[in-house]
This record gives C-alpha cells, structure tokens and sequence, in this order.
C-alpha cells in the first residue's frame, strides 16, 4: 500500500497512517505539551521566587489550575 500522497511534480505532500498510529501520535504530542506546561510553570515559580526573595507568590492550587486549562484550551 502506498503510504504518501503526491503532487503533480512527485513531491509527498500527505502521509497515510492507520488510525492507531495517528492516535498514538497525537498522543505522545499531548504528552510533550503538557510537559512543556509543568516545564514553564516551574521556570515561573523560579522566577518569581528570585523576585520575591524566596516568597512564594502562587500555589500548588493556582498552578494546577493554570495547567488544566491549558489542557483544555489545547483540546478545543
């Protein structure tokens, strides 16, 4: 089975997956972003931290918060 789709010219321009490998896919794209979220939110609180002389400015509550709707945001 051929697995790319073509122009005129020869050049690939779409790939042909099965559904599970797309949807393990978007899976592990998923899991990077909500990696780079946590990822952010900590360099935030380091920031803030130097700012503030250690003070903490948020809570663990504020965070996970934050996180869960840019979760939501991502899924539409």
């Amino acid at each position: 089975m051929e697995r790319y789709i073509t122009n005129e010219s020869g050049k690939r321009t779409a790939v042909i997956l099965p559904v599970e490998e797309y949807e393990a896919l978007v899976r592990i794209a998923e899991d990077a972003e909500d990696e780079r979220v946590v990822d952010e939110s900590f360099e935030e609180m380091r920031v803030l931290r130097d700012r503030t002389g250690g003070k903490a400015t948020r809570s663990l509550d504020e965070i996970e918060a934050e996180i869960e709707r840019e979760s939501e945001f991502r899924q539409g």
